[in-house]
């Protein structure tokens, strides 16, 4: 569909000429933020304005600002629900997402990328229309110590249980380095970024496990495992892991959520710090054990072979090559994917929780 249409569409009974003080303002909720960020933020929202935006995005948002955030919404909604009865597989993936979408891919790429690359994943900041302003969500990990040798941990902060002691789980910057790459690798756009952040800061769930000790070569390295949402039917982790390994999706059953990968852990005071990430399939994990200790036709050996060893980095890719070999593992004893009404994440990223605490 041409884009006139969509704008015509977008504006229909609205038609007026909006004055600059008809955008919405901003407010900040920062309470479960470091003050460095906040100020980053706030440095890039003054440097943004809406006429950024293309028209029919500029539209939407003095909607907001008119009639208020859901009232901009149920208009888009309504835009986007017309053409997808014109044109059924036409894909519009994230447009229902455009209010809060749009400012953040520009504000945050207004902050300086060195600034970025320091100061991200370890912060987050979210977009959200409320009424009719913007509420700036800022959250952080915890730092502990400096340097290299800091490490960082959840506000949340979830607890394992090691030798009858429950240790908080925290993540190194190498763990942090190796789990963006797994999560997202786009983890510097904005809503990359989001889903990152959301399980470094609201996972509550590590399972304990034995992944192979690199000194004494054997199975007796305490680890962790963990899983991540496999989010929407139209993305890539619903495919192959609900589709291609649940087979039959029963709702009834809990949301399903992929296995990440394994961490060794390593005790220190208070703190269980999580080492080097492991993908599954890698030839230190509990998948490696089960596909050496089995007798594999030289095809299934092929194919499982696509997820271990020094290939194993290939898990980070979104792409279907290491597929076959996750379905063994999932069908050999090692579950990949599973379904649970338990509470793996404190908020799930569709459950925002607004702050009762606003600064302007």
């Amino acid at each position: 569909m041409r884009r006139k249409n969509v704008e015509n569409r977008l504006i229909h009974r609205r038609s007026r000429t909006f004055s600059s003080r008809d955008w919405p303002s901003f407010y900040f909720d920062v309470e479960e933020a470091n003050s460095e960020f906040v100020e980053e933020v706030k440095k890039a929202v003054r440097a943004f304005s809406f006429a950024e935006l293309g028209p029919s995005e500029q539209r939407l948002f003095r909607l907001v600002k008119k009639y208020g955030a859901d009232e901009a919404n149920q208009t888009l909604l309504a835009v986007i629900d017309e053409i997808r009865k014109e044109d059924p597989d036409k894909k519009l993936i994230g447009a229902e997402m455009t209010l809060t979408n749009l400012p953040g891919y520009f504000i945050l790429n207004k902050i300086p990328g060195r600034v970025r690359e320091r100061l991200l994943p370890y912060n987050d900041v979210w977009f959200c229309p409320i009424h009719d302003y913007i509420l700036v969500n800022c959250r952080s990990l915890i730092q502990v110590g400096q340097g290299k040798k800091a490490f960082f941990h959840s506000r949340h902060e979830p607890t394992v249980e090691v030798d009858g002691k429950r240790l908080v789980v925290a993540f190194t910057r190498h763990a942090i380095a190796n789990i963006k790459e797994r999560i997202n690798p786009r983890w510097r756009d904005y809503l990359a970024l989001g889903d990152v952040f959301a399980f470094l800061n609201d996972c509550l769930h590590f399972e304990q496990c034995i992944i192979r000790n690199l000194q004494t070569k054997a199975y007796d390295q305490k680890a962790v495992s963990f899983f991540d949402t496999c989010g929407s039917k139209l993305f890539w982790h619903w495919r192959t892991y609900v589709n291609g390994m649940l087979g039959t999706y029963d709702p009834d059953k809990g949301k399903p959520f992929y296995r990440v990968g394994y961490c060794p852990v390593f005790p220190d005071g208070n703190f269980l710090k999580l080492g080097t990430l492991l993908v599954p399939g890698y030839k230190d994990t509990p998948e490696y054990a089960k596909l050496m200790d089995s007798t594999l036709s030289d095809e299934k050996n092929r194919l499982a072979l696509l997820a271990t060893g020094d290939n194993a980095a290939n898990h980070t890719s979104i792409n279907d090559s290491n597929v076959p070999a996750l379905k063994w593992f999932h069908e050999n004893g090692i579950p990949q994917v599973i379904q649970t009404k338990d509470r793996l994440y404190k908020r799930m990223k569709d459950e925002f929780i607004i702050s009762d605490v606003i600064e302007k």
